[in-house]
């Protein structure tokens, strides 16, 4: 793979990815303030923080601490410069929030720093949906533009290309429009594939057969993905060169077992 797997071409969503997380965290803390306070004031009877409390100041100051620090974790592990895949993002989100979480606790705890347990504890619980609920509107809103989809075009042996085809059609937060399909198989003739084989979502992509194709698909701006089979992997290296040439994002499928 000449570059990172489910990339963003563009710097205007990355950016927007991260901020759209900072604004889901800011939501959180918010959201966290209000609970915390009313519980305090009207379960427990004892007045909460106040805007002129001289501790809020060390809240707000620990918390951006450790939202930049959880954003920059993210920002490592390819949440704004990668698609990966949906249920990933969530596993990882909820281990990220919750490992800081326990940070900050730690820390307000060893420096004695005043701690509002109910608002420290309720703002990374809180993350999670709120950074969940945010990732989906952001994706509503770019697929609404025509800005989330990713052109793809899938090339490799019949069987090969068959698996990676329903591994894309699986991954729906990605969104992978394959419209063309190459199929290099030995011999000559029609494709061993059919529309019916396909993926419901791909059925109206173009079907190949020939190295020509091949060049021709890749000419575009696409992803491309290749899924060679474990016969007939002359055509590899030509398709490779070509990909090298024409600069274009790809990733390469090793050949596996049935899974459909």
């Amino acid at each position: 793979m000449n570059r990172p797997a489910r990339p963003f071409q563009l710097l205007w969503p990355t950016l927007n990815r991260a901020l759209t997380d900072a604004a889901g965290l800011v939501c959180a803390c918010l959201l966290a303030f209000a609970v915390a306070g009313l519980i305090s004031n009207h379960v427990r009877g004892i007045p909460y923080l106040n805007m002129a409390d001289t501790t809020l100041s060390r809240h707000i100051f620990m918390f951006i601490s450790f939202g930049v620090v959880a954003l920059l974790i993210f920002w490592q592990r390819g949440h704004y410069t990668q698609r990966l895949p949906w249920w990933y993002q969530v596993r990882e989100i909820i281990i990220i929030l919750t490992i800081v979480m326990m940070l900050q606790g730690f820390l307000h705890y060893s420096f004695k720093y005043p701690l509002s347990r109910l608002w420290v504890g309720g703002t990374w619980v809180l993350a999670i949906p709120a950074l969940i609920t945010a990732r989906l509107c952001f994706r509503s809103l770019c697929q609404a533009n025509g800005r989330w989809g990713t052109k793809t075009v899938v090339v490799g042996g019949p069987k090969a290309v068959l698996e990676t085809l329903y591994a894309l059609h699986a991954d729906h937060y990605a969104d992978y429009q394959v419209r063309d399909i190459v199929v290099l198989h030995q011999g000559e003739g029609a494709s061993p594939l059919s529309a019916a084989d396909l993926p419901e979502r791909y059925r109206k992509a173009r079907i190949g057969t020939t190295r020509a194709a091949a060049k021709a698909v890749m000419h575009g701006k696409a992803y491309v993905v290749l899924a060679p089979d474990d016969q007939g992997q002359e055509w590899l290296e030509d398709v490779l060169r070509d990909l090298v040439k024409t600069n274009l994002e790809y990733a390469l499928v090793p050949p596996t077992l049935s899974f459909t």
